[in-house]
């Protein structure tokens, strides 16, 4: 999608970490733009072995919103920047150009996760009902008792009129401030609180 910029040059793509470790000092890049595929961790070995090959490379990571448990490892192997995988073309680009720079890049959508993660967990282990409504966003508890209702996450997007990637934001949100791991224990959580339309 980036190959008709004028500004920015494809130096080439690759399939896997592997490939493109041993593509690297052929392709000379100024940034590598990589995905990920949790659970798969690999991309921070990868990004250590690439960094040590071509240490003036920018590894700028593209990655889901709410998938933020790697991020301390993946900055100390050497990322730059991780922008989501829904991000905006534009947005994209002016990512690249900022890693470029030697800024570090962390897209809105992951900092609002990773503020919601340190709040709840500096935050008293045992919250009553009422407290854990109060942390939610109006659109969370929008969601939330939809989840309630046993709506799957297209059903909601439809009800709410939004993309079915933000539902995923927003439940990943919901079990961060509520602590819980799981679709079935939000809904049990928004019945038992009461915390429904």
């Amino acid at each position: 999608m980036l190959v008709r910029l004028k500004d920015i040059e494809i130096a080439g793509a690759c399939s896997n970490t592997l490939e493109a470790i041993e593509k690297l000092s052929i392709l000379q890049p100024d940034v590598v733009l990589m995905d990920t595929k949790p659970p798969d961790t690999e991309w921070i070995d990868a990004t250590k072995r690439i960094r040590e090959l071509l240490p003036k490379v920018k590894v700028l990571v593209l990655t889901n919103p709410w998938e933020t448990c790697n991020i301390p490892s993946a900055l100390q192997a050497g990322v730059r920047g991780f922008v989501s995988k829904y991000t905006t073309i534009a947005g994209l680009v002016r990512a690249i150009k900022l890693v470029v720079d030697n800024e570090l890049i962390l897209s809105p959508d992951m900092a609002k996760t990773l503020l919601d993660e340190f709040r709840v967990s500096v935050a008293p282990t045992q919250l009553k009902g009422a407290n854990q409504e109060m942390m939610l966003s109006k659109r969370e508890r929008d969601v939330l008792s939809l989840v309630a209702e046993g709506a799957s996450n297209k059903e909601i997007a439809v009800k709410l009129l939004i993309a079915e990637n933000t539902v995923k934001v927003h439940l990943r949100s919901i079990m961060v401030k509520l602590n819980v791991h799981s679709r079935y224990k939000v809904a049990r959580i928004a019945a038992e609180k009461g915390m429904t339309s």
